[in-house]
This record gives C-alpha cells, structure tokens and sequence, in this order.
C-alpha cells in the first residue's frame, strides 16, 4: 500500500469521525440534556402539586430549560468553517464574500417566507372582523337608543312646556272668569244697592 493512500485513509476517517462526534455532540448532547432537564421539571411539578390533576408544561417552562443562545458569531464561525471546507481553494478574502453572499441569499429566503406566510392565520383575522362587526353593530345600535332617549327627552321637555302653557293659559282664563264674575256680581250688588237706596 502506498504511503500516500494510507495517509489519505486515515485523514479520511479522522476527518469522517471527527464531523460525526462533532455533530452528535452539537445536536443530540444538548438535546438530551434539555430533555432531562424537562422531565425533571415535570417530576417535580408533579411531585408539588396535587395528585388529583397533572397539567402540562407551558411553552415558556420548557423553553426555560433549554440552553442560552449567545449571538450568531458561532454560527457565522461554523458557516466559515463549512464554506472553507467546500471550497479549499478560494483565498480568505473570496471565503468572506462568499459568507456574506451566502447570507444574504438567506435574508433574501427569510424575507420571502416571512412575507408568504402571514402573522395573523386567516381564521383568526376572520374572527377578530366578525368581532369589530358585532361591536360596531351594538355601538351604532346603543348610539340610536341614547338618541332615541335624547328625542324623548327633548319632546317631554316640550310636551311639560306646553302643559305649563296651558296651565297658566287655563289659570289665566279662569282667573279672568273669577274677576268677570266678581266684577258682574259687583256691578249687579251695586245695582241692587242702588235699587234699594231708591
């Protein structure tokens, strides 16, 4: 066997098993430990509370037990790393252009699917208009009634204006009445009071 091909054997297989430790050790190490982590937090949720109900976890004390993102500079080291990798011939500047275009294809991806796929689902859009629908219809429905009240306020204001009118009209009447009739009797007891004087 050539010295050569021994040597490329065994990069080969340093370099295959090397990417598939790294790999399971970057996927399924902090897999597993967040798993655990979840199960424990379900054991002792569990154990605290009440036997009669076991509730599920919320979204946010599972995610709670996941590990921390830091920043994407170990993100953007892998992709430099892997684009090295595929292109070994490129110089370091062409491997930074490179990246860069590479992340902007991926922006250009993100902002297509972001723009695809809305942020409100159709049937929620579709319940929240049928809601500003019923509301708008009971706010033009308690608008009529207040104005309807308005109306009948305003037309009890006229109706006890014109009563009182008509009260003092009628007191008026009756008030000149009295005085005709007093004054029809005084002429009449005058009269009488000069027939007997004659």
């Amino acid at each position: 066997m050539n010295p050569f091909q021994k040597l490329q054997e065994t990069l080969a297989a340093l370099l295959i098993t090397k990417q598939i430790v790294g790999n399971f050790s970057e996927i399924l190490g902090p897999t597993i430990i967040s798993w655990a982590k979840v199960y424990l937090l379900k054991r002792n949720n569990n154990l605290t509370q009440d036997n009669k109900s076991s509730e599920k976890l919320s979204q946010v004390e599972t995610e709670s037990e996941k590990p921390r993102y830091e920043s994407s500079f170990d993100d953007y080291l892998e992709m430099f790393i892997q684009v090295g990798r595929w292109f070994p011939n490129f110089n370091t500047g062409q491997q930074i252009l490179f990246v860069i275009f590479m992340e902007h294809i991926f922006l250009s991806i993100k902002f297509i699917i972001d723009r695809a796929i809305p942020d409100v689902p159709g049937w929620v859009q579709l319940a929240s208009a049928k809601e500003r629908y019923t509301r708008n219809r009971a706010l033009k429905g308690l608008e009529k009634l207040m104005q309807t009240a308005r109306l009948k306020g305003q037309v009890r204001k006229k109706v006890d204006a014109v009563r009182s009118r008509l009260v003092e009209r009628r007191i008026g009447t009756v008030v000149e009445e009295e005085g005709d009739q007093r004054g029809a009797e005084g002429e009449s007891g005058s009269a009488s009071g000069r027939c007997k004087l004659e």
